[in-house]
């Protein structure tokens, strides 16, 4: 299969963020939440020039409040978020991924509709799942 530039550039870019993050081992913690959203927010924004600064803000307040929820590291949340929807809320991949964070329906319903409640695979398009 022959990588695109496109994806080539999203490889790349993810690879950064990562190596950033572990180089330099910036946790939640250790920088403010308010720090690390301004910052997503404005990658967020580079990512998807169609995205308004009010959703970029709140994207990026849900990726910093679920990566401290589980003990990750803030730009990698934001990082794949980025590359897997190019932070649209409503994308839907051709393998029937939903959502900013590409969540498979067909693997994970039985989950999905227990934990929140969701019985169709439009319900992924909330963001606030993103916290959850």
């Amino acid at each position: 299969m022959r990588m695109t530039r496109k994806k080539f550039s999203y490889a790349l870019f993810l690879i950064v963020i990562a190596f950033l993050a572990l180089a330099f081992n910036q946790t939640a913690s250790a920088e403010t939440a308010s720090a690390a959203s301004k910052k997503i927010s404005a990658l967020f924004m580079r990512a998807n020039p169609k995205l308004s600064k009010s959703n970029a803000d709140l994207y990026a307040r849900l990726a910093v409040a679920a990566a401290i929820r589980f003990k990750q590291n803030p730009y990698v949340v934001a990082a794949l978020i980025v590359n897997e929807s190019t932070v649209r809320y409503n994308a839907v991949s051709k393998g029937g991924d939903y959502g900013l964070m590409q969540i498979h329906w067909k693997a994970h319903s039985k989950t999905v509709a227990k934990r929140f409640g969701i019985k169709k695979p439009s319900g992924l398009f909330n963001p606030y799942l993103l916290r959850d």
